[in-house]
């Protein structure tokens, strides 16, 4: 008997899933770090995508906690917290950003960043404000503003995408919760990528826990934005 030909439907799906548990091009696993919980974390290395972020200050150093969404490790943001490596994103202005986080369980209503994007000096950053997630322009105007408030103490995968020909795009849990016409511009110089901030020292930062980070230089399509979130939904059993 011959093998079974999966439909295209299928097929595609499998390929999208098999794709993003092989290596993504941007990757950050809180699992692979071999630290103590409770440890400050001054380096975050990912053995497959060679991803690597870093903090050379151990006062913006964020915390590894190995039992802080469903059992899994991620690491703590207490609203001056970053890690900050080369920018995955290269000369593209298109992005998808993929990332599992957990609110505090007292996150106030200031702006908070889960990541920034630098370029030539300019920030563009995704983070919350008023317990939404949101899009932030360098100069800290919103867009793509989620429609619901998430809850305080609760994980999530959020995912931001931005490209000229469709706008940026907010997604909760596979749903998409906000958009606009605003899109990351040309980059103007070097660029970085920070996790869990936007700044040293900033009162930006995360209020809340970070357990993983993906990043691909193009939006993807839809099949393979919700193959993503689902296998992250159910590695974290949200």
């Amino acid at each position: 008997m011959g093998r079974r030909r999966l439909p295209m439907s299928a097929r595609t799906r499998a390929s999208s899933a098999l794709a993003f548990r092989r290596r993504p091009p941007y990757h950050l696993r809180a699992e692979t770090l071999k630290f103590a919980t409770g440890s400050l974390v001054s380096s975050w290395t990912d053995p497959d995508s060679k991803t690597t972020v870093s903090q050379s200050q151990s006062l913006f150093s964020p915390i590894l906690r190995l039992n802080a969404i469903n059992g899994r490790p991620a690491l703590l943001f207490k609203t001056k917290q970053q890690l900050i490596g080369p920018s995955p994103f290269g000369k593209t202005t298109t992005i998808t950003v993929m990332a599992v986080v957990k609110t505090g369980p007292k996150f106030d209503t200031v702006f908070r960043a889960i990541f920034a994007l630098w370029q030539g000096g300019e920030k563009w950053w995704f983070g919350a404000v008023t317990r939404k997630f949101v899009a932030f322009t360098a100069n800290n105007s919103y867009k793509a503003m989620d429609s619901a408030a998430f809850t305080l103490d609760a994980a999530y995968v959020v995912t931001f995408t931005s490209s000229f020909k469709s706008g940026a795009h907010v997604y909760k849990n596979g749903k998409q919760v906000g958009s606009t016409t605003f899109v990351i511009p040309a980059p103007s110089g070097p660029k970085d990528f920070g996790i869990g901030g936007k700044a040293n020292g900033s009162s930006d930062s995360w209020d809340g826990h970070i357990a993983e980070v993906v990043a691909w230089s193009t939006v993807l399509s839809t099949s393979q934005r919700q193959v993503a979130e689902a296998c992250l939904m159910k590695k974290y059993g949200l």
